[in-house]
């Protein structure tokens, strides 16, 4: 039969609840054997950690029906032996009567500095065996030890959320961090902090671990690569060094920040009627370049290209230009952004084709690879409604009038013509420009976003090619 003394033969009971000097309390779950597989076992409760010899009250050793040994320990040359463990079921303690409404054998063994038992399920709940005498941490309480001094809560009490803070502008560097404020100090408690992208993790921005004193985590604009266009918050739980399988409930940032460029509003209805409408393009990051590049040089190009069928459709132009720069000089430090607007108009006019709405959606913004300075915006032009004519006259101008569809002169052949001439269509005459206007000039932004661009006014094209930038600039 192999040694039981020897490690590896036995297995450890830990939980300090089984010692004779620790009383259950409600609402407490006590403890119970039941589920205990038979073999030999180590208990490692305190400093002697040996089944107790004399009748142990009800309601101690962390269960309502406690189990002592109900003889003495044998000594090292005694070998293996088989002693009587006894269950106390009187409600009224050990003083009022006899302490062994059940007893089983167990089999012990004195391994010089400690005992093995050999243990049995328990026959019901909620029993279970006591060993050891000190008395623990309270419930709810833990130690490295589980007894004190030194008693503490399980984990560092956390009560206020993480302040999450940023854009921080240092240099040529552009970072965030996340800042806790706790009072508590204890060389052993460890605080982890998890980045947010929209409210959720993300595995390439791995979790950072600090410990006392520091309270802080950093996020460096780098590690923002492929997750642009997105809220960036934080969460912080702590826990203690030793006791790492009991860890505090997360606690998130109430503020969060959106990091990217977006365009504002990301939707907009032009009428075919209107002069133009502003959008802004925005960046809540700022562009820094290395310290070969120029300020006046250090910028980010932004392409707006437009999809939408043409024919009879309304389409989208741009004042002036389909490509935009916002550079490192855009940056407002108070307003943590910077923007450059953008002149959009529908492209017919409401005597060519009549007033109509033009839905445009601002959307796919891309930034795929942040080592390049160019961006590109899509925008999405769709046409909405009709043009409906109604055309109401009272009875009395029958025959007096004409173009009526040949209801009011019987004359279908002369129907929505000019009075001037009988064979030319109403709608293919428009009517002269009066008096001298600036006239602004739009242009068309075609889907490759860096191709030919036309610039028109009442089908005017000049066509023109954007210019080629020099290359990428490097954003730190």
């Amino acid at each position: 039969m192999p040694d039981p003394c020897l490690h590896g033969n036995y297995k450890n009971l830990t939980n300090v609840h089984r010692s004779v000097s620790y009383e259950t309390a409600y609402p407490e779950t006590p403890l119970c054997d039941i589920d205990l597989d038979t073999g030999w076992y180590r208990f490692v409760v305190d400093a002697e950690s040996k089944m107790p010899e004399t009748c142990v009250d009800p309601f101690k050793c962390g269960t309502t029906v406690p189990i002592w040994l109900n003889c003495t320990h044998p000594s090292v040359s005694d070998g293996i032996q088989t002693r009587r463990a006894c269950a106390n079921l009187q409600a009224g303690g050990a003083s009022s009567g006899p302490c062994c409404g059940q007893a089983v054998n167990i089999g012990v063994k004195n391994c010089e500095g400690f005992f093995v038992y050999y243990l049995h399920p328990t026959r019901a709940c909620p029993m279970a065996y006591c060993a050891g005498k000190d008395a623990p941490c309270p419930a709810g309480k833990w130690s490295p030890t589980g007894f004190p001094p030194g008693c503490k809560d399980p984990y560092p009490q956390l009560t206020d959320p993480p302040k999450f803070r940023g854009p921080v502008i240092k240099r040529r560097s552009v970072y965030f961090t996340c800042d806790l404020t706790f009072s508590g100090n204890d060389p052993d408690q460890v605080f982890e902090f998890v980045w947010l992208f929209d409210g959720v993790e993300d595995p390439k921005v791995p979790p950072e671990v600090v410990r006392d004193p520091k309270r802080s985590a950093r996020l460096d604009g780098a590690q923002l690569a492929g997750l642009l266009n997105k809220n960036v918050g934080c969460k912080v739980r702590a826990f203690y060094k030793q006791n790492v399988v009991k860890k505090g409930p997360w606690l998130e940032s109430t503020r969060t920040y959106w990091a990217g460029i977006q365009t504002d509003p990301s939707k907009i209805s032009i009428r075919t009627d209107e002069d133009k409408f502003d959008v802004v393009i925005r960046s809540t990051l700022p562009v820094l370049c290395n310290s070969s590049v120029k300020d006046d040089q250090c910028c980010v190009w932004i392409y707006l290209s437009v999809t939408g069928s043409e024919g009879d459709q309304a389409f989208l132009v741009v004042s002036k230009d389909c490509r935009y720069s916002i550079c490192k000089s855009d940056w407002n430090s108070t307003s943590q952004e910077a923007s450059k607007t953008v002149s959009v108009v529908a492209s017919k006019t409401q005597m060519q084709y009549g007033t109509k709405d033009l839905l445009v959606s601002f959307e796919n913004i891309v930034i795929a690879d942040t080592s390049r300075t160019e961006i590109q915006i899509t925008a999405s032009a769709i046409l909405g409604g009709h043009l409906n004519l109604y055309i109401s006259v009272p009875g009395t101008d029958y025959l007096n009038g004409r173009g009526l569809c040949g209801t009011f002169d019987n004359n279908p052949n002369n129907d929505l013509t000019h009075r001037n001439d009988d064979s030319t269509s109403l709608f293919r005459i428009v009517p002269p420009e009066t008096g001298e206007s600036y006239v602004p000039q739009y242009c068309k932004c075609n889907n490759d976003g860096r191709g030919t661009v036309n610039c028109t006014y009442q089908g005017d094209i000049n066509e023109r090619k954007l210019p080629k930038t020099d290359g990428a600039i490097a954003i730190e």
